[in-house]
C-alpha cells in the first residue's frame, strides 16, 4: 500500500489506533477497533475489511437459526427479483418502473428482517407499499393480510367512461357489477362501455354467472 498515514482512518466499522512493530506476510499489523462489536484487534490493511469478523460470524449465526428457509426470507428474495431481475416475469411492473428497494434492506437481510418483527409481520401476511409508485422502504411498506392486499390492488385499477375516471370497485358498485367479472372483463380486453354494460348472465341455477 502507499505511504499514507492511516492513524484514525475507519473501514467499515474498523477503526485504525496505532501502528504496531509486527508484520504479517510482509505487511504492516494495525492495532484496531471494531466499533460493530467494541473488541480491539491486530490486523494488516491489504484488505479493506469492514469488522474483525464478528459481522460474518453474527451473520452464519443468524441464517443458520433456521431463517435462510423461512416465509420471510422467501418474500425478501421475492423483492429483490421483483426489482432488480429483468427475466423475473413482475419485473416490468417494479424495476423496470423504477421501483427499487432501499440500500438499508438491500445490503443487508437482517435489517429488513428487523423491521419485519418490529412492524407486526406474521406468516398469514404480505409486503405492500403504501404508495405504490413508491420504493420497498421502511416508510412506505407494511404487512397486509391477502384480502388488504387485493383490494387495495384493485382499488389502484382506474377506468375512464364517457370522460369520467374512477377506480374499478366504485364502477362496479355504480353498475352492479361483481368486482371479479368486471376485472375479468377488462384484463380479456373489454372495452369499458361493453364490461359496463353487458348483462351477466345467469347459469341453469338463476345465480349470476363470472364471465
Amino acid at each position: 500500500m502507499p505511504k499514507t498515514n492511516y492513524i484514525g482512518q475507519k473501514y467499515g466499522y474498523i477503526e485504525i489506533l496505532e501502528k504496531t512493530s509486527k508484520r504479517k506476510d510482509n505487511y504492516i499489523v494495525y492495532k484496531c477497533k471494531c466499533h460493530k462489536c467494541g473488541k480491539i484487534v491486530e490486523k494488516t490493511l491489504e484488505h479493506h475489511t469492514i469488522t474483525c469478523g464478528c459481522y460474518d460470524r453474527h451473520h452464519n449465526n443468524f441464517y443458520k437459526n433456521g431463517l435462510s428457509g423461512t416465509k420471510l426470507r422467501y418474500i425478501y428474495a421475492n423483492m429483490k427479483e421483483r426489482c432488480y431481475n429483468p427475466k423475473n416475469k413482475s419485473y416490468k411492473h417494479y424495476g423496470k418502473r423504477g421501483i427499487i428497494i432501499c440500500n438499508e434492506w438491500l445490503s443487508d437481510f437482517e435489517n429488513f428482517y428487523n423491521w419485519a418483527i418490529a412492524n407486526g409481520y406474521k406468516d398469514n401476511l404480505t409486503i405492500e407499499r403504501i404508495d405504490v409508485n413508491g420504493n420497498y422502504e421502511p416508510k412506505n411498506c407494511k404487512w397486509a393480510d391477502y384480502y388488504e392486499q387485493m383490494n387495495n390492488r384493485t382499488n389502484t385499477i382506474k377506468l375512464t367512461y364517457n370522460g369520467t375516471t374512477k377506480a374499478l370497485t366504485q364502477w362496479a358498485r355504480e353498475y352492479n357489477i361483481e368486482i371479479s367479472t368486471l376485472r375479468s372483463r377488462i384484463s380479456r380486453g373489454w372495452s369499458v362501455e361493453r364490461a359496463l354494460n353487458e348483462k351477466t348472465h345467469l347459469n341453469y341455477k338463476g345465480k349470476k354467472h363470472n364471465e
